[in-house]
C-alpha cells in the first residue's frame, strides 16, 4: 500500500506530492555528501553516551537533520520553563538510542531461546532510521505550527489515505519527505557508501503506524506503539528540561519486554512484572499535560503565534518573495511553506516588514514575552452547569474555526479596543489515554489469552478524571484591557454559548469577578 498510494486522482494530494518534491529539492540543492570516517560518539544530556555508525551520521549531517536544530521541541515552554530549549534534533538522536535500548533488551532475552518466533530479523538499522528521521516533517515551534496547518485542505485530504489515518500531521509530512525524489537519491547514495539496505516501506510504515504485516506490527511498535521509543524519549526529555524529573522504572520494562500475538498481530508486549512501568508512563503523561505543555502562559504564548500567522496570511504576501520558487501562493497558505522555515526564520519575517507597524508589535510582543494574560478559566470547576462544558468543547477537532468567531464575538462586545490577532480562544486536546487498550500484557504460559493494560486500571476513570479535574481552557486578552475583556467575555458565553462561570473563573486570574 505505502509504495503505490501516492498514486492518485485527488488534485489537493497530487499538488502536495509536488510540493514536497520541491521542498526536498531545496533543502539539499546545496548537499554535497561525503561519507563520515567512521562512527561517532554523541553525549546527551538524558541517556549519556550513545554511538550513531557512519551511515547514520551521514543523516544526521544532511540539512533535512540540522533543520531540527532550530526547532523547539516544545515550542514556547522556554518562556515558563527556562531551560527547555531542547530541540527536535536533540529529540530525534534521543529516540534513536531508545530504539536501540528496545532491540537490546529483546536480543537479549531471545539469546538463549531455541524457538524460531523469538529470533529477532535484522531490522534494527531500518527502525533506527526511522527513528532518527521520524520529526523531519515538522514546522516552527513544532505542535503550535501543527495545530495550524492540520485543518488545510490538503492535509485533512491527505489524512483520509489509508496509511495515514492514525498519524499525525507532522508524520504524514515526514513519509512524504522520506519518498521524495532528492530524497531517496541521497539515501541511496549513503546507503551505497557504507555498504547497508535499508526497508523504505518498513521505515515510513514506523512512522506513520500503518501496518501492512501482521507479522511485522512488532517492528512498527518500536516508533509508534503504546510505549516506544518516541515516548520514551519525550516524556524523560521534556520532563528533565522543564525541571519535573519523573519517575519511570525503565530497566524493569526492559527486563519485561516480548514479542506476542495479541488480536492477530504480532505485537510488542510486557510481562506481569513490568506493568508498573507502563503505569508510570500513563502517569508522566497525566503529569506533564496540565504542568508543562497545557500551563496557561504557554497555551498563550500559542495563541499568540498562531495570531501572527493569522495576520501574515491576511497580508497575502507572496511565498516567493522569501524563497525563490515558482510557487505563487500566498506565504502560509499552504501546509508545505512551513516546512521551508524554523523557529527563527518565523521571526525574520520582520525584517522583510519593518514598516508594518502592527507585525512589529505582535512579533516584538511574543519575542519579548510581553504575553496576553487570562480574563477567564474554564473548566469543570469554573462553570456552572458541567454539562455545558461541552458546548464549549466539541469544537476542538473539527471546527477550530468556531473559537476564531468566538473570539470575533467578544472582541466586538469589548468594543474593538484590540488587535483580532490578540484575542484567543483557547480549548487545548485532552491527552490520548487510548494507548491502554492497545498495550498488551504477556501470557503467563502458553494457551493463556492475551489481554491489554486495562485489566489493571481503568483508563476510562482516567481520561474522566483529567477532563474533570485537570483540564483548562482559557480566554486570552492583551494585559492592559483584562478588565474589559472579563466583562466581554462573561457576557459572549452566557448569552451565545449558555455558559455561565463561578466566581472562581475569574479568581483563578486574580481578577475581580465582573458584577
Amino acid at each position: 500500500m505505502i509504495g503505490n498510494w501516492t498514486q492518485t486522482d485527488d488534485a489537493q494530494l497530487h499538488q502536495l506530492f509536488k510540493e514536497i518534491n520541491t521542498f526536498s529539492e531545496w533543502i539539499f540543492q546545496h548537499h554535497e555528501y561525503k561519507r563520515p570516517r567512521g562512527a561517532k560518539v554523541i553525549h546527551d544530556g538524558v541517556w549519556g553516551t550513545s554511538r550513531y555508525n557512519d551511515f547514520e551520521i551521514s543523516l544526521i549531517n544532511s540539512p533535512l537533520m540540522q533543520r531540527l536544530r532550530n526547532i523547539h521541541q516544545t515550542a514556547y515552554t522556554f518562556f515558563t520553563y527556562p531551560s527547555s530549549h531542547h530541540t527536535r534534533f536533540d529529540h530525534s538522536l534521543g529516540v534513536t538510542s531508545q530504539v536501540g535500548k528496545l532491540y537490546s533488551a529483546l536480543k537479549n532475552k531471545f539469546q538463549y531461546s531455541k524457538d524460531e518466533k523469538d529470533q529477532l530479523p535484522d531490522d534494527f538499522q531500518t527502525l533506527r532510521t526511522a527513528a532518527l528521521l521520524h520529526d523531519c516533517g515538522h514546522g516552527p515551534f513544532s505542535h503550535t505550527s501543527e495545530e495550524i496547518y492540520k485543518f488545510y485542505p490538503e492535509i485533512e485530504a491527505l489524512l483520509r489515505n489509508i496509511p495515514f489515518k492514525s498519524a499525525s500531521p507532522h508524520e504524514a509530512m515526514s513519509s512524504l519527505i522520506i519518498l521524495s525524489k532528492s530524497f531517496q537519491e541521497f539515501l541511496n547514495k549513503v546507503c551505497i557508501a557504507c555498504n547497508k539496505q535499508i526497508d523504505r516501506k518498513l521505515m515510513v510504515e514506523a512512522i506513520v503506524g500503518y501496518v501492512s504485516d501482521p507479522n511485522s506490527r512488532y517492528k512498527v511498535d518500536f516508533l509508534n506503539g503504546p510505549f516506544d521509543a518516541d515516548k520514551l524519549d519525550y516524556l524523560f526529555r521534556d520532563g528533565h528540561f522543564s525541571g519535573l524529573p519523573l519517575n519511570i522504572d525503565l530497566d524493569r520494562l526492559w527486563y519485561a519486554i516480548d514479542i506476542n500475538m495479541a488480536e492477530e498481530n504480532r505485537r510488542l508486549t510486557v510481562d506481569w512484572g513490568g506493568t508498573s512501568s507502563l503505569e508510570q508512563i500513563m502517569f508522566a503523561k497525566m503529569t506533564l499535560y496540565p504542568a508543562v505543555y497545557h500551563h496557561h502562559k504557554v497555551r498563550a504564548c500559542d495563541c499568540m503565534y498562531k495570531g501572527i500567522i493569522e495576520y501574515i496570511k491576511s497580508l497575502s504576501i507572496p511565498f516567493n518573495d522569501f524563497i525563490k520558487s515558482d510557487d505563487k501562493s500566498s506565504l502560509f497558505e499552504r501546509a508545505i511553506h512551513f516546512l521551508y522555515f524554523d523557529d527563527n526564520k518565523v521571526f525574520e519575517i520582520l525584517a522583510r516588514r519593518s514598516e508594518d507597524i502592527k507585525l512589529h508589535k505582535l512579533i516584538h510582543n511574543l519575542f519579548y514575552r510581553r504575553l496576553l494574560k487570562r480574563c477567564v478559566v474554564i473548566s469543570a470547576d469554573t462553570i456552572e452547569e458541567i454539562e455545558s462544558l461541552d458546548h464549549i468543547l466539541k469544537y476542538r477537532e473539527e471546527f477550530e474555526e468556531k473559537y476564531r468567531e468566538i473570539a470575533d464575538d467578544i472582541l466586538e462586545e469589548a468594543g474593538r479596543v484590540a488587535e483580532n490577532e490578540e484575542i484567543g480562544v483557547d480549548c487545548p486536546s485532552d491527552p490520548n489515554f487510548n494507548s491502554a487498550f492497545d498495550t498488551w500484557i504477556s501470557p503467563l504460559k502458553n494457551g493463556d489469552c492475551e489481554f491489554n493494560l486495562t485489566k489493571f486500571f481503568s483508563i476510562t476513570q482516567w481520561a474522566d478524571q483529567y477532563k474533570h479535574r485537570k483540564w483548562r481552557g482559557h480566554v486570552f486578552c492583551p494585559a492592559d484591557k483584562v478588565d474589559v475583556f472579563t466583562k466581554a467575555t462573561k457576557k459572549v458565553f452566557e448569552e451565545k454559548l449558555k455558559i455561565r462561570f463561578k466566581p472562581i473563573a475569574f479568581e483563578l486570574c486574580h481578577i475581580q469577578p465582573p458584577n
